[in-house]
């Protein structure tokens, strides 16, 4: 999947590991949190693509979510989920979350299954 798709929607790819996941007890859970993009360019998303690292540099996207709210986050929402490149304490850290629901199944049949290659960054922008 490439940034020249026909759709019109603007989507945040996030990469997330199993064992994030297994944590934290949901693949909502382990996409939402601690991740250090702008948060003026992520609010222009429609979506979040979720997807979760086997192993290789091709990811399936297995859930899509749609954002209602991003904000900056602090060390004590970040406890538990942060990454450990994470130095906050109390005051915000540079890193934000979204608050979302499931996407309809319009926006999942489109985008569930697609393949879609990362780089090391855990965030792909596709706008």
């Amino acid at each position: 999947m490439n940034n020249s798709s026909n759709s019109q929607e603007k989507c945040i790819v996030i990469r997330t590991k199993q064992e994030t996941v297994a944590r934290l007890g949901s693949l909502y859970e382990a996409v939402r949190w601690c991740w250090r993009i702008n948060i003026d360019r992520a609010q222009k998303a429609d979506y979040v693509l979720a997807v979760v690292n086997y192993g290789n540099r091709e990811f399936k996207v297995e859930k899509i979510f749609k954002p209602t709210e991003w904000h900056c986050i602090t060390a004590k929402e970040c406890t538990g989920k942060k990454a450990p490149t994470c130095t906050c304490k109390t005051k915000p850290c540079g890193r934000i979350c979204f608050t979302g629901e499931r996407a309809g199944a319009e926006i999942e049949k489109r985008y569930l299954g697609k393949i879609i290659t990362m780089s090391q960054n855990p965030v792909r922008y596709l706008y």
